[in-house]
């Protein structure tokens, strides 16, 4: 009996009103065709990312080496545009190689020659979709970074409400805890051990770390202001500035960002805009 690889892909792209299938419905799909046409599931595939947003796929290279390296004769897919979104090159690559792949939705079989030019014209237009797509996502949240709307779930200590504006949340006093402790001079790791053993909730829920506390007293969004990260690679937000250079407030008109934090150790005090870059000078200072 002949094999097949499925690939799996799951992400919230919708098809005409319906979510994206989950693992479990393509998988069910995928050994029914297989059964159907006598072939044997060898490996199944799966990566939970998008397709035009995560520019690696483990399993998809994966899936792709064993199918050039003729480790399978054959790779089933649910759909075409559920498959690569590079356009053409990389399906004709493919198909010169010999490989053949299955597109379940479409119907599509490259080892049919008439189906094989479909097959290249359907990665072209999914390509063509997929980068309309992303410029259009790409411009609207650049708007709401403008407008100073918070873009995913509220930050710790906060909550956002429906036009996207934060205020402060059931935990807000908490964050006040861990920048004061930090501006008292307490080391990240000290003030992790503190609020683990006074039973203080986390962001992640069980126990603090270091780590976690650098997040919260390095977050701009306390200071009030919307964030972004630097790259893919380096996550750590940095505050926003718009077009003319200047930083947007994310918190709702009435709600005030991080106090005036007076050190107990010092007697220093510090105004509320200052407060985080004095903060996490003293981060600097305690983990250098």
């Amino acid at each position: 009996m002949d094999e097949i690889d499925l690939y799996l892909r799951r992400s919230k792209i919708t098809r005409e009103g319906v979510e994206a299938l989950t693992f479990k419905t393509q998988e069910e799909r995928g050994l029914a065709w297989a059964e159907q046409h006598g072939y044997r599931v060898r490996k199944v595939w799966k990566d939970d990312l998008s397709a035009w947003t995560d520019v690696k796929r483990p399993d998809f290279v994966k899936a792709l080496g064993a199918l050039r390296r003729k480790e399978v004769p054959a790779l089933w897919r649910y759909a075409v545009d559920r498959f690569d979104r590079q356009g053409a090159g990389s399906v004709i690559q493919l198909l010169d190689a010999g490989a053949r792949i299955i597109f379940d939705y479409e119907r599509l079989d490259s080892a049919v020659p008439r189906d094989r030019e479909r097959i290249i014209s359907d990665a072209e237009r999914a390509k063509t979709v997929s980068d309309l797509l992303s410029h259009r996502v790409r411009d609207t949240k650049q708007g709401q970074r403008r407008r100073g709307e918070w873009l995913s779930a509220a930050p710790f200590g906060l909550r956002k409400d429906k036009n996207g504006k934060l205020h402060h949340g059931d935990d807000w006093d908490t964050v006040i805890r861990v920048i004061t402790d930090v501006a008292d001079g307490f080391a990240p790791r000290s003030v992790a051990r503190r609020l683990t053993d006074d039973r203080m909730a986390s962001p992640k829920g069980g126990h603090w770390n270091a780590s976690t506390v650098r997040r919260i007293v390095y977050n701009p969004v306390y200071e009030g202001w919307q964030v972004v990260g630097l790259s893919r690679k380096h996550t750590w937000p940095v505050a926003y500035r718009n077009e003319a250079g200047a930083r947007v407030r994310v918190f709702a008109d009435e709600v005030e960002p991080i106090p005036r934090i007076s050190s107990r150790r010092r007697g220093e005090c510090t105004p509320a805009t200052n407060a985080g870059r004095w903060v996490r000078a003293s981060v600097r200072r305690r983990t250098s």
